[in-house]
């Protein structure tokens, strides 16, 4: 059974398209001497248990999202993006990256010959305005998809060993890899 109806998908660009977050276990090495390995370096366990200070956090996780250390792509997220495009998708991305952070992103997907519309929003702020009508919105921060819920019908969690120990609560899916996505907007999404 294959729907033909065709989705329009929002993906958040740093842990569902580019895997930053391992980069921050060696910034925080490199700026403040701490030792996070990356399955850990979920920003709750990481301030409340006064490994870095909400501050520090946000400085390793700029610094590992501006360049200065070769961020890898998702596993398989090329060609699963390919797929989901030759099946007529719609397909943009929505991130927190402003400024020179989101021009990096720019020039990230530009260097994998990815041409998809990027829009940043802000840091710490919420992306319910840039997921108005949209039918699957996916992303690795589950405070990200919380606002979504009831306003996007289909909200995917991208699941890390960062974020494996969040309980996702009714209306919000999880999934472990972009063949699972691929596989749930192809055969399962309406």
């Amino acid at each position: 059974l294959i729907i033909n109806m065709k989705n329009f998908v929002l993906f958040d660009f740093d842990g569902v398209i580019a895997n930053s977050h391992p980069l921050k276990t060696v910034a925080a090495r490199e700026k403040f001497g701490v030792n996070i390995p990356p399955e850990q370096f979920c920003r709750a366990m990481v301030v409340a248990g006064g490994l870095l200070t909400r501050e520090e956090y946000r400085e390793v996780g700029m610094m590992a999202m501006n360049g200065l250390y070769p961020i890898p792509p998702v596993p398989d997220v090329f060609l699963y993006l390919k797929l989901l495009l030759d099946d007529g998708h719609s397909l943009q991305i929505v991130t927190s990256r402003t400024g020179t952070m989101l021009k990096f992103a720019k020039r990230w997907l530009k260097s994998y010959s990815l041409a998809l519309p990027i829009q940043g929003v802000g840091y710490g702020l919420p992306k319910t305005e840039a997921c108005e009508g949209l039918d699957v919105y996916v992303d690795d921060d589950l405070e990200k998809l919380l606002p979504l819920i009831g306003s996007v019908p289909n909200l995917l969690f991208f699941s890390w060993p960062w974020n494996s120990h969040e309980e996702e609560p009714v209306g919000i899916t999880r999934i472990s890899s972009w063949w699972e996505l691929y596989n749930r907007v192809r055969y399962e999404i309406q």
